[in-house]
């Protein structure tokens, strides 16, 4: 039926428009040295809030624009895939998959425009999972307690979200599959 492919195509086109959203969201070394970021919100007054993180802090755009709007608050986004928002203390590398070797430019950027514009608070969205694969589970805590304490120590009240739930099967041709055949989109996942 006509009414099944339309639904069908509404996922996918929303699909894609997250793929286009993660692709447009991604704030590069460059933008980050000079002070470049997503803006969230109104864009009058002082900044207060910066999101940092990577792809999935990309994908909260939309609801943190809103929220920031609907609270007259200002804030920014600095989000780039893979790139936790972590400092490397020891330059070990451990997070550069595509920042390389500007990893640590890239973060010591964002920690320079938070202490020059004193902001106020930071929330921070990853992928956390990606992070803690493996041998580097006690690294990733560690660096992470250290980013918290640095910020903390800087005046920054500290917010870390966790990771949204790892679905073990594409969400989008689940619900667009189901939907074809006539089943239950509310019980899938």
């Amino acid at each position: 039926p006509i009414w099944v492919q339309t639904r069908a195509m509404s996922f996918v086109r929303q699909k894609r428009e997250a793929i286009q959203l993660r692709d447009e969201a991604t704030v590069s070394l460059q933008s980050a040295m000079t002070s470049d970021f997503i803006p969230l919100g109104p864009q009058d007054g002082k900044v207060k809030l910066l999101v940092w993180g990577d792809s999935h802090a990309a994908m909260m755009i939309p609801v943190l624009k809103d929220l920031c709007t609907q609270y007259a608050l200002r804030g920014v986004m600095a989000t780039h895939g893979a790139a936790p928002p972590i400092l490397d203390r020891n330059d070990r590398s451990v997070y550069q998959d595509f920042l390389k070797k500007d990893y640590t430019r890239y973060t010591d950027a964002i920690m320079d425009y938070i202490h020059k514009q004193h902001i106020r608070d930071v929330l921070m969205v990853a992928r956390w999972a990606r992070y803690a694969e493996g041998a580097d589970k006690p690294l990733l805590r560690s660096d992470l307690l250290y980013t918290i304490d640095t910020l903390r120590a800087a005046g920054v009240r500290v917010w870390v979200m966790k990771q949204v739930p790892e679905q073990k099967t594409d969400a989008t041709r689940s619900v667009a599959w189901a939907t074809i055949i006539g089943g239950q989109t509310d019980t899938l996942g």
